[in-house]
């Protein structure tokens, strides 16, 4: 598989330190910030060209000419959104926790919970776009060419699943990192703030960045949609190779994005391989690839999407 640099290859290669630690720390909740590759603009927007048709080639005969032909451009604005998150812990509470984590402790699990908080948002943002917060980047779902989405025909309202087959680089799916930076931790500081509509003095400090997703290519992302947990409708081997079959040669999918609920039900569809020496007979073994292609699995996929 193509290796990328990452939102956590880029805050160690800029220096920071905290974050770096603070996302290899949180890296189990949201798996696409090791996955999904990410590269850096100096402002917070640029302007792309997506190939939309190849010009046309063809054989001719002895003194015969040809058509003149010439690709076709779409021109996309990829643009990047502040995300950003604000912490407070009352000094005093800090002062008085000496005899157990003291100040450091403290504050280091208060940029831990921001930093899981953080990704976990990405996480979903990455899959779900404007419909899960309208003032961030667009998703794969928003994403995603019609002709690259295969339907599993579950029914149940609001019980719905994705799989998502993604291929990454410049011709494929990244993060982009607005102003030249990834994540930043401030310093922490003291300073008078406002509760109920009364002073104290806490410690502040804030977790910042530019983030957005870029698509280089409409063939990048593919969609199993409407996997749901009624029988026969959840995620297959089958449904896979369907899926694979939509995809140009040199567009595959180098990852396949699911929930558990859907590695789950793959897993069952599996036949049990081995003899049986427990008393409940084989078991198939949790599925770690699809037809080759390796399998992350991701809680920013929910179980619960409108059927469509």
């Amino acid at each position: 598989m193509n290796k990328f640099i990452t939102l956590l290859d880029l805050a160690k290669r800029q220096g920071a330190s905290a974050v770096a630690g603070l996302i290899e720390e949180n890296t189990d909740a949201a798996p696409e910030f090791s996955r999904v590759p990410v590269r850096t603009i100096s402002g917070t927007t640029y302007k792309t060209n997506v190939r939309k048709e190849l010009p046309a080639v063809q054989f001719r005969k002895a003194n015969a000419g040809v058509e003149t032909s010439k690709s076709e451009y779409a021109q996309d604005i990829v643009q990047t959104f502040i995300i950003d998150s604000q912490l407070e812990v009352d000094k005093a509470v800090v002062q008085a926790d000496e005899e157990g984590q003291g100040a450091a402790g403290i504050l280091a699990d208060e940029a831990a919970g921001v930093m899981r908080s953080l990704m976990l948002m990405i996480g979903t943002q990455f899959y779900y776009g404007e419909s899960a917060d309208e003032d961030g980047f667009q998703g794969l779902e928003n994403a995603v060419d019609s002709s690259m989405v295969l339907d599993a025909t579950g029914s149940t309202a609001a019980t719905g699943s994705s799989c998502y087959g993604v291929r990454f680089g410049r011709q494929g799916v990244s993060f982009i990192a607005g102003k030249g930076s990834s994540l930043k931790l401030g310093r922490w500081r003291e300073q008078q703030i406002t509760r109920d509509g009364k002073k104290l003095t806490a410690l502040v400090n804030n977790l910042q960045g530019w983030m957005g997703l870029a698509f280089g290519h409409t063939k990048s992302v593919c969609r199993i949609n409407n996997l749901t947990a009624q029988a026969g409708k959840g995620m297959t081997d089958d449904l896979a190779a369907t899926m694979l079959s939509k995809c140009p040669v040199g567009m595959k999918p180098e990852v396949f994005f699911m929930s558990p609920r859907s590695l789950e039900q793959l897993r069952k569809s599996r036949q049990a391989i081995g003899s049986a020496s427990y008393s409940q007979g084989a078991v198939a073994p949790r599925p770690t690839e699809l037809h080759g292609i390796p399998i992350v699995e991701t809680d920013s996929i929910v179980n619960t999407e409108a059927i469509v």
